[in-house]
């Protein structure tokens, strides 16, 4: 504890030392500028004194040499002339001092433009790279898209695709937005639905496979059948075998086939007309009228069975693809539905926002520049007077 303790006052003893060397370091700094402002007030109240004197000074040489001028004629003239010459002086040196701050002012705006230039092209390559990089990762994650395997579970039950609002009217699709994930349906002429798509992340993405469906819509070749105990379905896939969009599920449509006995009396009736046919044949002609003896056989075997209960013997299930197929081109114009519309809406207030926040950036980079400009233009302009000040006391001196 007693360790503790000291730690404690001697953490307390430097925090204070500190504190102290802050405060004395502020204090020196407060007196440093302060010392920095009353030299800068005094040397600007001397140049103004000076500046006074040297004015009234000139007044009274003015004063003495225009009483003068009446008793010395010519010595005024030579006077006058050498005040003239020598103000002469004094203008080209001011001339030369602002053509001097002139061209300083200019190399430092043209360096300060050449800065702002190089700045502004190095935004905008990073710029650049950067978008070539999003662009880059777009075209890999599109690319990841195209390649994943579409399973079943990303296709909803085919009634949250009814009756939903057609945006694309030739083609009769409609998009919608469903937890989060974008769809699309596409129905037939009597606005049932044809093909439905999987879920999709973002709209780019559902467009693209919405293109390949277009493309792909009437080409029978790319569609194959799913079938699952008494349904089936109609998947329609690009080249590549990559699912584009499934059909709703349909039920199978077993084939009608004759009863055992029919078939046997049309083979029995076969074999008599086959008989027939040969010895017509050996007499030199052919009888055509044998054909209609099954069918007759058949007729009346039908009518006199029908409903009967008898044992049907069923053959192999056939499957009916019933696919309408209307003529599809390829979409000018898609339009857009409200969500996205709104999704467009707030992207270019966004970035109309950041344009903004840009230029009024670059506004007030370029008043700050300016403003640093004009304080180095007017403390050159207060450096000046003194200079000239100087000079007037030395002509005064020499003129005595």
């Amino acid at each position: 504890m007693e360790a503790k303790r000291k730690a404690e006052e001697e953490a307390a003893r430097l925090k204070a030392e500190a504190e102290a060397k802050r405060k004395a370091e502020e204090a020196r700094l407060k007196a440093e500028e302060e010392k920095a402002t009353a030299a800068k007030a005094a040397a600007a109240a001397a140049a103004a004194a000076a500046a006074l004197a040297l004015k009234k000074k000139q007044e009274e040489e003015l004063k003495l040499a225009t009483a003068k001028k009446a008793e010395e004629e010519k010595a005024a003239l030579a006077l006058k002339l050498e005040e003239e010459k020598k103000a002469a002086a004094a203008l080209a040196l001011k001339q030369k001092q602002e053509e001097e701050l002139r061209l300083a002012a200019a190399k430092k705006a043209e360096e300060e433009k050449a800065a702002a230039l190089a700045l502004k092209l190095e935004e905008e390559k990073k710029a650049t790279a950067a978008k070539a990089a999003a662009a880059a990762a777009a075209t890999a994650a599109a690319a990841m898209f195209w390649k994943r395997e579409v399973r079943d579970n990303d296709f909803m039950h085919c009634n949250e695709y009814k009756g939903h609002q057609v945006n694309d009217k030739h083609n009769k699709v409609a998009f919608f937005k469903r937890n989060g994930k974008f769809y699309f349906a596409v129905y037939d002429n009597g606005g049932n639905v044809k093909l439905r798509s999987e879920a999709f992340e973002t709209v780019e993405n559902r467009d693209t496979v919405l293109k390949a469906v277009l493309k792909n819509i009437n080409n029978k070749d790319r569609y194959f059948k799913r079938e699952k105990d008494n349904f089936f379905w109609n998947v329609l896939k690009d080249d590549s075998g990559r699912v584009l969009a499934w059909s709703c599920a349909e039920k199978k449509k077993a084939a009608v086939v004759a009863p055992a006995a029919a078939v046997a009396a049309t083979a029995a009736a076969a074999t008599v007309a086959t008989k027939t046919v040969v010895k017509e044949e050996k007499k030199g002609g052919f009888a055509w009228w044998w054909l209609l003896l099954p069918l007759l056989l058949l007729a009346l075997w039908w009518k006199g069975c029908f409903g009967c209960n008898t044992t049907k013997v069923t053959a192999p299930v056939v499957p009916e693809v019933t696919h309408e197929e209307p003529k599809v081109q390829e979409p000018a114009v898609v339009e857009k539905s409200q969500e996205e519309l709104d999704a467009d809406k707030e992207e270019a207030a966004k970035a109309e926002a950041e344009a903004e926040a840009k230029a009024e950036a670059e506004a007030e980079k370029a008043r700050i520049i300016e403003e640093k400009a004009i304080r180095e233009r007017e403390a050159a302009e207060q450096v000046t007077p003194a200079v000239g000040v100087d000079a007037g006391f030395e002509r005064v001196n020499e003129h005595k």
